[in-house]
């Protein structure tokens, strides 16, 4: 009995065991990342919530600290790990240990004015490695402190004729650089980051956002005088909300954060277009220029799929990135403050991470509304004699509540320890521990299309380019993959002159082959101007003359029967062909996420189009007193196709030859091809038409408008069909139901 007692004692405690592991491990929030194609794509947490910081967690017995209903608008962390927080309405700093415990309040300060002075509505903080900065707002100005809390200096507005005599100074956000230099970002002035010192000089203004104009803005500006165009330019020009400094080894880096709302527009079509115009951050060297890599399947502006949200939600529409932040080993992280997301991406602008969310208010992690983030880093003093020798230590991240009035501590899991453990390895170079931290990486979480990169790049830095290209092609990275196949070609060449000798020899082979090939169309051709009667391949090869001489050739065709329905059939087919080649012939980097389409398909496509034309300019023709029957419209547009698969073709063999799949000469190649089916098709129906230049051009025209009509009644024939077989279906249904 006794046995049994323990044995049954024994089970529940290893159950309540796993319970509670269980327990500690959920995360009420997801993390995940993207796909190429735009699914979210779920991943193991790299952060988890560990402690609820409100004013109770900070108050000591020396110092309580009341929050109640105040607004806590931006925090930041210095070098020992202390937390500073801005109480905006309250009109204090409250400086925390890392322990989160207050250890002072900077309600007011002894200023150099020789009197008390206190803040007014301050909302921006930040500590370099000797001071703090608290943007005084109301006061217009910046208040420098020592990390004692002692007052060091004022930092009033800038002063310089290039400054603007109607520029108010009302910082919300600031950085300083390694050299004293202050990055301010001012409520009212839209011309980019304020440089400045902190002796209040001017240096100038950078990372101004772009302002673009409509068609109508542009036109109405013409006639607007100076005044009004420089009070347009005030009115239209787009705010800095937020600053983050990045410490590089040759210079700081800013990183700068765009009112959101006044680009959405333009930021949704970004997504996918990565166009830096519209990106709500952008990376800034030291003279100014955008330089943040976006490397990633989409632009780094938060949350991707936002079709997903219904447009009455208020989760609807782009991310409103309200702070940024920047972790280890070349990290940096935005939040999106209307869906409380925190979106963290490495040093290419590939996403590693995202998760956050504001559904459910009674759990640990879920933040009401996020409004500012910051990484707390500090390092262990491990022997206590004051020497530090631990280079990881703790790495956490702050998310500030704006309407909770508190902070959310995360810590890494290991996962997140993982992700930064190969992203320094890469950084260091040391590629071989690389490769297995993004081998492990990859076991946790298979989703995860930077792990693929992260072992690719290893295998291409150890010269296994084979391998390198097998992993990046499985995370659609075509950019790296074109450098590899690039280097391993290279490396081909100069492993055997022989292999460019061989190159060389077939273009020169296939060159002689096609101008053989063309002398022989041409005799063909000019045999049959003999004959009466044409074989089959004749008229077949009759094409090569058309496109070489248009005005005989469709001549000929009307008049002289040199072209037939069943050769003209027969090219649309090859062209079928061509482009069925095109699709299952192109080489990866050509066709990335691997699209197809079947041979039927590509048949209609050409078809259709062709059959389309002859009947919309032929029904045109007979009211404008065109002298061409239907079948030689038809057949003159088939021949004037003649060139488009070959040029195909060509494009397809010389995207398997390129380096980078060859996306600008194929696409050179293909358009040209295009252009001389327009050319022909023009000058086709020109002649056998018997029109003048102008009047074909009309008709031209009005053919294409007519193929446009044509299209809409198919349409809407159709859409009409379906909708009364869903009727009729209907109806039977319910007749069925009754009986």
């Amino acid at each position: 009995m006794k046995k049994k007692l323990i044995s049954v004692l024994s089970v529940v405690f290893l159950l309540a065991m796993l319970l509670a592991t269980a327990s500690a491990a959920y995360t009420p929030y997801g993390t995940y990342t993207y796909s190429i194609s735009g699914e979210a794509l779920p991943s193991p947490a790299a952060y988890s919530a560990q402690y609820y910081i409100n004013d109770q967690a900070m108050s000591t017995t020396a110092l309580k600290v009341e929050i109640g209903t105040n607004v806590l608008s931006d925090l930041c962390t210095d070098a020992r790990g202390w937390v500073y927080v801005v109480d905006t309405k309250g009109n204090r700093v409250i400086a925390l240990n890392r322990d989160y415990k207050a250890q002072y309040v900077i309600e007011s300060f002894h200023s150099d004015k020789g009197r008390n002075d206190t803040f007014s509505k301050p909302t921006g903080i930040y500590a370099s490695d000797e001071y703090l900065y608290v943007c005084d707002t109301g006061n217009q100005r910046i208040v420098m402190f020592n990390f004692d809390g002692s007052y060091h200096k004022t930092v009033n507005a800038p002063q310089s004729a290039y400054f603007g005599e109607s520029s108010v100074f009302s910082p919300i956000a600031c950085a300083a650089d390694r050299y004293g230099r202050l990055f301010v970002i001012s409520s009212d002035e839209n011309q980019g980051v304020i440089v400045m010192t902190e002796d209040s000089e001017f240096t100038g203004f950078i990372g101004a956002q772009k302002v673009t104009y409509s068609l109508w803005d542009i036109f109405f500006r013409r006639f607007q005088s100076e005044e009004e165009r420089e009070s347009s330019l005030k009115n239209t020009a787009i705010n800095l909300t937020n600053i983050a400094l990045q410490h590089g080894t040759y210079g700081d880096f800013v990183y700068t954060v765009t009112d959101s709302s006044q680009i959405a527009s333009g930021q949704e079509q970004a997504i996918k277009s990565k166009e830096a115009t519209y990106s709500p951050v952008k990376k800034l060297n030291a003279n100014g220029d955008e330089i943040l890599k976006r490397n990633g399947f989409f632009d780094c502006a938060g949350e991707v799929d936002i079709s997903s949200y219904s447009r009455s939600s208020s989760k609807s529409g782009v991310s409103v990135v309200r702070d940024v932040a920047v972790g280890p080993e070349g990290s940096w992280s935005i939040i999106d403050s209307k869906r409380s997301k925190v979106f963290t991406y490495d040093s290419n602008g590939q996403l590693l991470y995202a998760f956050g969310d504001n559904n459910d208010q009674h759990q640990m992690g879920n933040v009401k509304k996020l409004y500012a983030l910051d990484y707390q880093f500090y390092s262990e003093d491990l022997n206590g004699d004051g020497v530090i020798e631990s280079t990881e230590g703790t790495y956490n991240l702050l998310l500030l509540d704006y309407e909770k009035h508190t902070f959310t501590v995360f810590s890494r899991t290991e996962y997140g320890d993982l992700l930064i453990q190969a992203l320094r390895n890469d950084n260091n170079r040391n590629y071989s521990a690389s490769l297995k931290d993004w081998e492990s990486i990859l076991e946790a979480n298979n989703n995860f299309d930077a792990a693929y990169i992260g072992i690719g790049k290893a295998y291409y830095n150890q010269g296994e380019y084979d391998l390198a290209m097998e992993y990046l092609s499985a995370a659609k990275e075509t950019e790296f993959y074109a450098t590899t196949l690039a280097e391993k070609n290279q490396e081909k060449m100069a492993a055997s002159p022989l292999n460019l000798i061989l190159i060389v020899a077939a273009v020169i082979v296939v060159v002689i082959l096609i101008v053989k090939f063309l002398g022989y169309a041409k005799r063909l051709n000019y045999a049959g101007n003999f004959k009466h009667e044409h074989t089959y391949w004749e008229e077949i090869m009759y094409c090569f003359y058309v496109m070489f001489h248009p005005f005989d050739g469709f001549w000929d065709i009307k008049h002289e029967k040199r072209g037939t329905v069943r050769g003209g059939l027969t090219i649309l087919a090859f062209t079928a062909l061509a482009f069925f080649y095109q699709v299952i012939g192109r080489s990866y980097l050509a066709n990335p996420t691997g699209q197809y389409s079947g041979l039927l398909v590509q048949v209609t496509a050409i078809f259709v189009p062709v059959l389309l034309w002859a009947v919309s300019n032929w029904c045109l023709t007979t009211l404008f007193d065109g002298e061409a029957s239907f079948r030689d419209v038809f057949v003159s547009s088939c021949y004037a196709v003649a060139p488009l698969p070959w040029f195909i073709i060509l494009s397809t063999v010389l995207t398997n030859v390129t380096n980078n799949g060859g996306a600008e000469l194929t696409g050179l190649v293909t358009g040209f091809g295009f252009v001389w089916v327009a050319f022909l098709l023009f000058f086709g129906t020109l002649t056998v038409q018997d029109y003048s230049l102008g009047k074909n051009v009309i008709t031209t025209i009005g053919t294409i408008v007519c193929m446009i009509v044509i299209m809409f009644v198919i349409i809407l024939f159709a859409s009409l069909v379906g909708d009364m077989a869903s009727f009729i279906s209907n109806l039977i249904t319910e007749i069925s139901y009754r009986a």
